[in-house]
């Protein structure tokens, strides 16, 4: 009888001791739980229902937890409609593999859109056979949002260099005109022709302008850089006004010219 209390009473505390580690896991665990933005969640596949949610699963899916529980399905009704038929499909292969990764974006009951990315995980039975899955389930918008600000700023910065490049394709001959005119003015030529001449410097100058505008939004070089350099280039060459060379100096020093001094 001594033997029998005795091996009763060593069962009764290593069950004792197993049920405190069980608490102490469990304590431990929804401590984890309860920090986090995201959510643990755990699903049973058949049939499908939810056995466990950290508690900021309200938040993040915006559905009242005890529904939730009551109905899993209560969630795929704040799905955006865009997105439904893709979470459909994820779902349904997720329940053969166990596999779930997908992003999707929910309309919360105050109108606002938010992006959700759930991961789910197979969990297996003794006997090897898929039978829940958990996962975890975070609010990537803020993420997202920056994702997006930057990819804008990678598009607007495409655009930059295209304007640059076109200003600087269309100085040169902006350059060539306002030179030419303004040297054709001062030849003495009729009144009506220097008029028109007028207006091709005027017109010219216009271009110049929207080119400046261009380049200034593109970020490039100041102006005040390009003309000290060609201003030193020309200075290399005196006398050599008549020449090739020249005369391309001359332009690029025009050219620098028509910027903001």
């Amino acid at each position: 009888m001594l033997a029998g209390a005795l091996a009763t009473f060593k069962l009764s505390t290593e069950r004792d001791r197993a049920q405190l580690a069980l608490s102490e896991s469990d304590t431990r665990f929804r401590q984890i739980a309860d920090s986090i933005s995201g959510v643990f969640w755990l699903v049973e596949l058949d049939p499908r229902r939810l056995l466990y949610a950290s508690p900021n699963a309200e938040e993040v899916w915006d559905s009242p937890l005890a529904d939730t529980y009551a109905d899993f399905g209560k969630i795929y009704r704040n799905i955006h409609p865009e997105d439904r038929e893709m979470i459909q499909q994820g779902s349904s292969d997720a329940d053969k593999t166990g596999y779930l990764d997908v992003e999707y974006r929910i309309i919360k009951r105050d109108g606002s859109v938010r992006w959700i990315h759930s991961r789910g995980f197979p969990v297996n039975d003794t006997d090897g056979n898929l039978f829940r899955m958990s996962g975890f389930a975070e609010d990537i918008t803020d993420r997202k949002t920056e994702l997006e600000r930057i990819a804008e700023a990678g598009r607007l910065l495409s655009v930059g260099e295209l304007a640059s490049g076109v200003a600087h394709e269309i100085n040169n001959p902006l350059a060539a005109i306002s030179l030419y005119s303004e040297s054709l003015m001062s030849q003495g030529l009729p009144n009506p022709v220097i008029n028109d001449l007028k207006v091709i410097s005027d017109q010219g100058k216009r271009a110049a302008t929207i080119v400046r505008n261009l380049l200034q939004f593109a970020k490039k070089s100041s102006p005040e850089i390009r003309r000290g350099r060609c201003q030193r280039i020309h200075r290399t060459w005196p006398g050599a006004e008549e020449s090739r060379l020249s005369r391309e100096q001359h332009l690029c020093f025009n050219q620098c010219s028509l910027g903001p001094s």
